[in-house]
């Protein structure tokens, strides 16, 4: 987690935390750019202060945004078919940006030397959810 605060202190990101989950809307993190303040934004549940380990790959992933999407993005509305798909593509780029900034190279070979037999214990190992070891994994594949 510390590697990840230094990371948004040193790109002056602002952080902050409030009640995100309301009644069937789950979210845990949102990213924008406020364009009049010309500040990114990261706005996590506060929530996940209950879950450390999702609270780390969910503020990782929040950060690959502001690596991964141009800026001009967070003006647009969400309106067609094309714009789902390329919402999506934006989600699978930050969640490759945090898979890589969380586990890196060395560390998924030292797990994998261990031979875990689940994900789910790879994942436990790693400090992650299983869908960022998952993803790392893909990667590491391709």
């Amino acid at each position: 987690m510390d590697r990840l605060l230094e990371v948004i202190q040193q790109e002056d990101i602002f952080l902050d935390y409030d009640h995100l989950n309301y009644g069937e809307r789950k979210l845990h993190g949102l990213y924008f750019y406020d364009h009049y303040r010309d500040k990114p934004f990261i706005l996590l549940d506060i929530r996940l202060d209950f879950n450390p380990t999702l609270h780390r790959c969910v503020l990782a992933e929040e950060l690959g945004h502001y690596f991964t999407v141009p800026r001009s993005k967070f003006t647009k509305p969400f309106a067609s078919y094309g714009d789902r798909i390329e919402l999506s593509r934006d989600e699978r780029r930050a969640l490759n940006w945090a898979a890589r900034f969380l586990i890196s190279e060395e560390s998924l070979k030292e797990a994998l030397a261990q031979r875990y037999r689940s994900i789910h214990e790879l994942a436990e190992h790693l400090g992650v959810t299983t869908e960022i070891a998952s993803i790392r994994l893909q990667m590491r594949n391709m």
